[in-house]
């Protein structure tokens, strides 16, 4: 979990779990995995009602660059995230974990922050388009969103070293507090501002907040462990490379599939913007609480989904097919039955958007079952998730350049998203079939 500044979901954490889950012993897994989905279910509940607040305070239109502009913070969270993967397996090759640990920590801390300054000054430079190419007013919105870089990349580092010393209740409870510092800040900010960039900055000061409690608490943690420090410098580099290499299908897949669950937001706030993104972008909130409940049960049933040392039957992949479908089924039902008055309650006006609200649901909805189904497709050694995901995604934007209206290309993405997913998890059942 990366909790510097990322708005995002706790997929890293799954990520993490299945790499370190053979170092634990079976009743403490299953104990942090316990205490993790708790914090996990309450701190997303505090941090998912910044947008209900952000959607009732801020203009349509403000509202729908606001949602833009966290979608890329996702998307950035999501790529830096892929460090966290090789940081973890270094870690896990030591058995002086601590001590590596704390060399790891002063060795990255410089380099990394400096790289985090320096991706941001050249983004600073390209605000102005990027600003222009998402339909935003104000490129400094995009300035400050843009600032989440340099936390964020050293941030990779400090998760992994708790992930990996097996500090989940201090995990847990970070994960708590920086939700609620976030919440608060962005109600101080709408309240006294209600602009994007103030809300933007708000979301910007809570994640440096939580980025300096992290810090000073690892770094008390890991204050006795500085034996032998020079030991690594050898070998780190040569480690890096191997394990980049190792996991780079995984790496690409968690990257991709964090850009595909923001990336309707964006291209509707690209291509239309206006109203029309903000409008979207409101209903997004309700059809993606999806995304958030389906994370939590995720977080759990990865890690044994991931064991390629249990055998899988045909069967049983059918069989949680079939539940990733019925989990489906169940989110269009309750939104098409109560969608209407929860539109209603979080915006006056979004309730003449329920029909949509049952088309984001779908690609929301399509978007965990390409999740699930595409990693283990990597985690058995299968390449073929990454060139489906791919070649679709390009497809989905060319053909997002000639919707003529949000209804056509809404259409239009289900269409692909329907196709991506049916193609992996047929790939996947025929798979398990080869296995037996």
């Amino acid at each position: 979990m990366i909790i510097i500044l990322i708005d995002f979901d706790t997929r890293i954490i799954v990520n993490h779990f299945w790499i370190t889950r053979v170092e634990m012993m079976k009743s403490a897994y299953t104990s942090n995995i316990l205490i993790i989905a708790i914090a996990t279910i309450i701190g997303g509940i505090i941090n998912y009602m910044v947008h209900p607040l952000a959607v009732r305070h801020l203009s349509v239109e403000d509202f729908g660059q606001f949602a833009a502009l966290l979608s890329m913070i996702n998307i950035i969270g999501f790529i830096i995230s892929a460090g966290s993967i090789i940081t973890l397996k270094l870690i896990a090759q030591h058995d002086n974990k601590l001590d590596f640990m704390y060399y790891l920590k002063h060795k990255l801390q410089r380099p990394l922050l400096g790289i985090g300054v320096v991706i941001w000054i050249v983004g600073s430079l390209w605000s102005s388009w990027i600003a222009d190419s998402l339909n935003i007013t104000n490129p400094r919105a995009v300035v400050l969103m843009l600032a989440s870089v340099v936390t964020s990349i050293y941030g990779i580092v400090l998760s992994a070293i708790m992930q990996s010393a097996g500090w989940f209740k201090a995990i847990a409870g970070l994960w708590v507090i920086w939700a609620t510092l976030r919440l608060i800040a962005v109600m101080i900010s709408l309240y006294w501002f209600g602009t994007t960039s103030s809300t933007i900055a708000a979301v910007l000061a809570s994640g440096i907040i939580g980025f300096l409690i992290t810090e000073i608490i690892v770094t008390r943690k890991l204050s006795n462990h500085h034996r032998n420090i020079l030991d690594y410098d050898g070998t780190l580099a040569h480690q890096v490379r191997f394990f980049a290499k190792s996991y780079l299908y995984l790496i690409l897949v968690t990257v991709m599939i964090g850009i595909l669950t923001n990336a309707d937001v964006l291209l509707v706030q690209h291509f239309f913007g206006g109203e029309i993104s903000g409008n979207y972008a409101g209903v997004a909130v309700i059809a993606k609480f999806v995304v958030f409940i389906w994370l939590a049960a995720e977080t759990v049933m990865l890690p044994k989904l991931f064991n390629t040392q249990l055998p899988t039957t045909r069967r049983q992949v059918i069989t949680i097919v079939a539940l990733l479908w019925g989990f489906s089924i169940v989110a269009l039902a309750g939104s098409w039955l109560i969608g209407t008055h929860i539109l209603a309650l979080l915006k006056p006006g979004l309730e003449l958007y329920h029909t949509l609200l049952l088309w984001v649901v779908m690609i929301s909805c399509c978007i965990l079952n390409l999740s699930i189904t595409s990693k283990t497709l990597v985690n058995r050694g299968s390449t073929t998730a990454l060139w489906v995901i791919w070649s679709w995604s390009v497809l989905w934007y060319l053909l997002g350049t000639i919707s003529s209206d949000l209804n056509a290309f809404v259409y239009r993405s289900i269409v692909i998203l329907v196709i991506m997913t049916i193609t992996l998890q047929s790939q996947r059942i025929y798979q398990s079939g080869q296995n037996l």
